[in-house]
């Protein structure tokens, strides 16, 4: 397979998103004793499991009404209950990450950062993954990559060490639901260019 072709596949798994996360650098130490913890496992059970669906009520009725109202409908009902799972994790005395754009993928993520922080550093990644209910994650993490920015900003690209198989389904869950995401919008667009032609064929 070409080069190209490898470039295009990584980027369809990369997600540029806003997603509410803080990072933590640790030490060697600090970093080995944390992996011996179970991580998200703790934190996660404040959530109700029953109410992780694995695909929306509202899917069903995507045949039945115009592709613009029922995008319309299902990013409203995805809103309602991130919504709703926030206010869990906030009742549960949980203390919120703020929203920042990065980069998202199944192994790893890119943030700014205005800590100081090298390659083959270590950190721990707080993020709140907008499903639903919201997975309230703590990952820990090696530093790649750093790229200085102006004002004493860093890039930075993280590749995950996950310390439970529930960390690693929820990053992997939550990707492959922007990529699908990703693949009704351009079918939608598709779509909607497909009947304007038919239209002025007419």
């Amino acid at each position: 397979m070409s080069r190209s072709s490898d470039t295009n596949r990584r980027m369809d798994f990369r997600q540029d998103v806003m997603l509410r996360i803080r990072e933590e650098t640790l030490t060697p130490q600090q970093f080995e004793v944390d992996l011996k913890e179970p991580g998200t496992a703790l934190c996660q059970p404040v959530l109700d499991q029953s109410m992780m669906l694995d695909d929306s009520p509202v899917n069903e009725a995507s045949d039945m009404v115009d592709s613009s109202v029922f995008k319309s409908i299902q990013e409203l009902e995805t809103k309602l209950n991130y919504l709703i799972g926030i206010n869990v994790l906030r009742d549960s005395g949980q203390t919120l990450p703020e929203e920042r754009p990065v980069n998202i993928s199944a192994t790893g993520i890119c943030f700014v950062t205005e800590a100081d922080v090298s390659a083959d550093d270590r950190m721990k990644i707080t993020v709140i993954l907008p499903l639903f209910p919201p997975v309230f994650a703590e990952i820990l993490a090696k530093v790649v990559r750093v790229k200085s920015m102006p004002k004493g900003k860093k890039r930075v690209g993280v590749t995950f060490v996950f310390r439970c198989e529930y960390e690693e389904v929820s990053i992997i869950k939550y990707v492959f639901k922007l990529q699908r995401e990703k693949i009704r919008t351009k079918c939608l667009q598709l779509h909607q260019i497909t009947r304007v032609s038919d239209n002025e064929l007419l």
